[in-house]
């Protein structure tokens, strides 16, 4: 493996400084893994050499970014205000962006010593029995993925470390054969896996301009960053300094499990949790406060002790043929003009069997 280039980019027009709240939705989120997808290709357009291609990759996702421009800035926590708005009180992700402080996105190619069939299947091979006991299934969990994807951390993924940190990180990997690979990682609370599509088809389409293709218009429209729109729709006051009492009690009805994160004395509690989550709690100062104020809301312990975190997980992926894929879509179609209950029963049944695949 070889480094050929290591670098942070950054929108071609830089708006002026702004600092965004993002939404309760977002701040829900901080804790998950990074969103992220590996796209492995057979071969590069033809008749452009390794640095022109590169060139056209890095100017089309540039061209990209300038419409993600938050992505390029600084995610880190809100200042703590407790007397303030919605936003201020206790650890809401912020992006600060526009500023020269911005970290951009990590951007690098690495060139590997293999040819994309040596990792992955050809679409022929997933559609036949070469590549499994089933037709049609592959047994992904020899994939090394840690190969197509930096390793570098991301702003808040231990929930603390940001300054300086980008918030995605994207990794182009040469192959053998003119074949190569597209990594991305995002840190969750900026985008979700349909969110990261929107910008990967943007630049899709940007990038057929660059190679001197007929340019397939994206599915997606211009993205819209405003995070305030979710919390928009909030019932109640949501910057009164008490919660509202009836909207609680219609939240404490809702059939939800409320297990506390916090209880990392639990002797089942998992090790690799404790850092996060002692990063993640107020201080003790706020937390005694809170416990006096009655204002913690009650939770039970987590069932730990039945969670077994050393079961492997298995990676397999499934090929549908053209026909199979319409005949799905006609069963899904059909549960259009069957009564809601029906449908409501048949959609549980589908799940079930996705599940136990």
């Amino acid at each position: 493996m070889a480094t050929i280039e290591s670098t942070r980019l950054f929108p071609r027009l830089q708006e002026s400084s702004a600092s965004t709240p993002l939404s309760i939705l977002d701040a829900t989120v901080a804790r998950f893994s990074p969103t992220g997808a590996i796209w492995v290709f057979d071969e590069n357009p033809t008749n452009f050499d390794q640095e022109t291609f590169i060139n056209h990759l890095r100017d089309s996702f540039i061209e990209t970014l300038s419409k993600f421009s938050q992505w390029a800035g600084q995610l880190q926590w809100a200042p703590v205000q407790p007397s303030g708005n919605h936003t201020e009180r206790f650890n809401r992700p912020l992006l600060v962006y526009g500023a020269d402080t911005d970290p951009g996105v990590e951007w690098t190619v690495i060139k590997h010593p293999f040819r994309a069939d040596e990792i992955v299947p050809t679409a022929d091979e997933r559609a036949s029995t070469i590549t499994g006991n089933r037709s049609g299934a592959w047994d992904g969990n020899d994939f090394n993925q840690g190969l197509f994807v930096s390793s570098a951390p991301l702003a808040l993924h231990d929930l603390k470390d940001c300054i300086g940190l980008p918030g995605m990180q994207v990794q182009v990997s040469l192959l053998q054969d003119g074949a190569y690979a597209i990594g991305i990682k995002i840190a969750h609370c900026l985008a979700d896996a349909q969110t990261l599509m929107v910008f990967v088809h943007l630049w899709a389409s940007n990038s057929q301009k660059q190679f001197r293709q007929q340019a397939k218009l994206s599915m997606m429209g211009d993205p819209v960053f405003d995070p305030a729109l979710l919390d928009k729709c909030a019932a109640g006051d949501i910057n009164a300094p008490e919660p509202d009492s009836a909207l609680i009690k219609v939240a404490r009805d809702l059939p939800l499990h409320r297990y506390s994160w916090w209880d990392t004395f639990d002797e089942a509690y998992p090790k690799v949790c404790i850092p996060t989550t002692e990063n993640s709690k107020p201080s003790a100062a706020d937390l005694a406060l809170a416990i006096q104020q009655n204002r913690i809301s009650p939770s039970t312990p987590a069932p730990w002790s039945s969670w077994d975190f050393t079961r492997p997980i298995s990676y397999t992926l499934l090929h549908f043929t053209g026909p199979q894929l319409r005949s799905l879509q006609a069963q899904a179609q059909s549960l259009l003009d069957q009564p809601p209950e029906k449908t409501y029963l048949a959609s549980t049944r589908s799940s079930r069997t996705s599940g136990k695949a």
